[in-house]
């Protein structure tokens, strides 16, 4: 008895978690969501912002480059998903 409800707990714990990304919230149109982290108000994590490869860092007279994210600053990235689920809830 013991093991059948240790399994049914399991089973029920695998599928709460794989609930998650079902109830995520859509941005409402096809592609990249285009969404800007900056007048949000987050917090960047770490030292993030000073890093010369950093995607946080902005681009300024120290620094006019701005962060160059390993060459691929035009790259396809998650952080505007991220930031759109942040600007939701």
């Amino acid at each position: 008895m013991k093991r059948l409800l240790y399994s049914l707990g399991a089973a029920l714990m695998l599928c709460a978690a794989a609930a998650g990304p079902a109830l995520a919230d859509s941005t409402g149109t096809p592609g990249p969501p285009s969404q800007s982290c900056q007048n949000l108000g987050l917090t960047t994590p770490g030292n993030a912002a000073s890093s010369p490869g950093s995607p946080f860092n902005e681009p300024s007279p120290a620094n006019p480059a701005g962060g160059i994210g390993g060459q691929h600053y035009n790259a396809m990235s998650q952080y505007d998903v991220a930031c759109f689920q942040q600007s939701v809830h």
